[in-house]
């Protein structure tokens, strides 16, 4: 082998090693850019809000029609009493102040089925909507159905209405079985004035739903949302 020979193979094994150098120093340098970048934006980031453990929503649970009257604790800041056919949902709100809400359970049978249906409808407002291809319902009558109101509560006034909270405010630090009679007694009265007028309500808004679609449409939508309870 020659002496220009070993010289150019030299020549080659440096530039080599001198590529190899290059491309460790920027893999180096670019695992650190990653690892500092990723670092950054933990410290930076938003942390994720916390769900509160005992929020004071209304309880899923409820009484039945045909359940005796009575005070049931649905969750730790939630009640459900029945006085008559009427129900009053407390919940504590998180300021620890009572919010009440007198309804009429839909599993009885003093509103015909078609309404419940009906009624069931208007609150399945966001499911109408995913069907709107299939029953080929139209913005139109989504836009109608939406500008009914869904409020099928008792109309219960104010004035009432705190009477109860303070009734069942003495129950909550009595519970004894005076207070509970007290506040059942008050919804039964609440329950016998405004019933018929929460029943005509109800109808009315089932009415409005009904003439919004065509028979083949209600057909469907009995199909769906024609369950009995609430």
């Amino acid at each position: 082998m020659t002496v220009e020979s070993n010289h150019s193979q030299k020549r080659i094994l440096q530039w080599a090693l001198g590529i190899s150098a290059v491309l460790l120093l920027f893999t180096t340098m670019a695992t650190i850019g990653v690892l500092w970048r990723m670092r950054k934006d933990s410290q930076t980031a938003v942390p994720a809000p916390q769900v509160p453990t005992a929020a004071a929503n209304w309880s899923s649970a409820t009484f039945t029609a045909k359940a005796d009257d009575g005070v049931r604790q649905t969750s730790d800041k939630s009640w459900s009493v029945k006085g008559g056919s009427a129900i009053m949902n407390v919940r504590r709100k998180d300021d620890d102040s009572l919010e009440l809400r007198f309804v009429y359970p839909f599993d009885g049978d003093w509103l015909p089925k078609e309404t419940v249906m009906l009624v069931r409808t208007r609150w399945g407002l966001n499911d109408v909507a995913k069907l709107a291809d299939e029953l080929s319902i139209t913005p139109e009558q989504l836009a109608d159905l939406k500008a009914v109101s869904p409020a099928t509560d008792m109309p219960v006034p104010s004035t009432e209405k705190r009477r109860l909270r303070a009734l069942f405010e003495d129950y909550l630090t009595a519970k004894d079985a005076a207070t509970e009679h007290a506040v059942i007694a008050a919804l039964v009265d609440l329950d016998n004035t405004y019933y018929e007028q929460t029943r005509e309500r109800i109808e009315a808004i089932a009415q409005q739903v009904k003439s919004i679609f065509n028979p083949e449409q209600l057909a469907a939508l009995s199909q769906r949302f024609g369950g009995r309870n609430r």
